[in-house]
């Protein structure tokens, strides 16, 4: 691993600036935090650099909560991956190639390449010329090291595939003003290449990366709520549960995508239904205690809505809706609500 020591003056600099960039990110609570992805993420880098060239920084990989399908390199060995992006792939192959292509532009000290450019020139036009050319290398080492890691070759296309969000491209487009190749052409070079590999018998590792990103793939269900991109959130909560029929949180949020789009709105049945399922399989789930509890509110099934919301209170202590929660139960303070009773898991009226 490369010692800070034997950095230049430049080089230090650009580490220090990405030290920097991670903490403002970590103060904006910006990183998911999620120790079982931090180890899965690790043995994905071991796989593809067993070997790492020396003197190289330690790469490591590091999630962003964004919906935004976006990947980056940073100088100091940190590839930063956004939730978005990672919860649309569909296999570890897939971000295989991804940490390849990224690690490329760290090993080859891309950001000092175009540090140093900035220098000799001032022309925009010539450093979109450099980008270019530092994009198609990171391609073609990424697809080296991911294929000697004994991935699919074609799962390259499909990473890159994802990179296009759908959005149509501008009608006057003055390529020499782009930073990147066109995607197009990158998936005519990663063609060629392909050509050139035996395809079969290469591994794809859906099942360990999909169990890996569960969580993540609910996180970004919640962006995606927030940004009222509801058709995209459904059909990925669709996706999860017939993965994970089992997951109360994939429930509580197909509950809540119903009640925003149905024109029933909260009285859709689907919506109360998954609401219950969700308190079944995590009967501490606050959330869904919350919801249903306020759904049932002033209904015929007060006492059951009192029962959930009290069940609410117990599940987070530290609820911002606290006081008022506790007003609905009739409780002036908190700390007088009774110890909650049991309802049925399937949330049928005492």
């Amino acid at each position: 691993m490369i010692r800070t020591s034997e950095l230049s003056a430049e080089e230090k600099r650009l580490w220090v600036i990405a030290d920097e960039a991670l903490a403002e990110l970590a103060d904006d609570d910006e990183l998911v935090e999620d120790a079982r992805l931090d180890a899965y993420l690790a043995e994905v880098v071991g796989e593809v650099w067993s070997q790492p060239p020396e003197p190289a920084p330690s790469i490591r990989v590091i999630v962003v909560e964004s919906a935004e399908r976006n990947a980056f390199a940073w100088p100091n060995g940190l590839i930063l991956i956004s939730s978005g992006l990672l919860a649309t792939l569909e296999n570890e192959a897939q971000l295989a190639y991804l940490i390849g292509h990224e690690s490329a532009h760290i090993l080859g000290r891309h950001s000092l390449q175009a540090e140093r450019y900035e220098v000799i020139t001032g022309s925009h036009v010539d450093r979109m010329r450099l980008s270019k050319y530092v994009e198609s290398e990171a391609d073609r080492m990424g697809f080296e090291v991911f294929v000697l890691a004994g991935y699919a070759p074609t799962e390259s296309i499909r990473m890159m595939r994802h990179l296009d969000d759908g959005s149509a491209p501008p009608v006057d487009r003055i390529r020499a003003w782009e930073s990147h190749v066109d995607l197009d052409q990158r998936i005519e070079v990663l063609k060629r290449a392909i050509r050139l590999e035996s395809v079969g018998g290469r591994r794809l590792g859906a099942e360990r990366f999909l169990a890996a990103i569960d969580e993540i793939r609910l996180g970004v269900v919640e962006l995606e709520i927030e940004a009222e991109a509801y058709e995209v959130a459904r059909a990925r909560i669709d996706e999860h549960l017939q993965r994970v029929p089992a997951s109360g949180r994939a429930h509580f949020l197909r509950a809540e995508i119903t009640r925003l789009v149905s024109a029933e709105g909260k009285w859709d049945r689907a919506v109360r239904e998954d609401y219950e399922r969700a308190i079944e399989l995590a009967p501490e789930g606050a959330d869904a205690l919350r919801a249903l509890g306020l759904l049932l509110r002033g209904t015929d099934e007060q006492i059951q809505s009192d029962v959930l919301l009290a069940r609410y209170l117990e599940a987070r202590p530290d609820a911002i809706d606290r006081k008022l929660i506790a007003r609905y139960l009739g409780r002036e303070a908190p700390a007088d609500l009774p110890k909650p009773i049991e309802v049925p898991a399937s949330g049928a009226a005492p």
